[in-house]
């Protein structure tokens, strides 16, 4: 008898805590981590803005946090948010 793996186990996403709200992040599918190394790979050589900016754009896609607030995140917590969803 062959075993079974459930899979939906691994979907579920993070949870963030900003100024006391709370935040859903889901999981990269196959396809976002495709398109995101093909961005990745066009900003190569691009300015820190445009760094930042690529950042900010895959934080709103894999987040429902708002830009308004990501945008007044301090460094240390927006490089510690992006570096648990590019790993997620």
């Amino acid at each position: 008898m062959s075993s079974v793996i459930n899979l939906d186990q691994f979907s579920t996403g993070k949870v963030f805590e900003i100024q006391g709200k709370r935040y859903q992040a889901r999981p990269m599918t196959v396809e976002e981590m495709i398109q995101s190394s093909k961005d990745a790979k066009q900003m190569e050589g691009g300015g820190e803005a445009e760094q930042i900016d690529f950042i900010l754009n895959m934080l709103e896609k894999r987040t429902d946090i708002p830009r308004d607030v990501l945008l007044k995140l301090n460094f240390p917590q927006f490089n510690k948010l992006a570096q648990e969803i590019a790993g997620s």
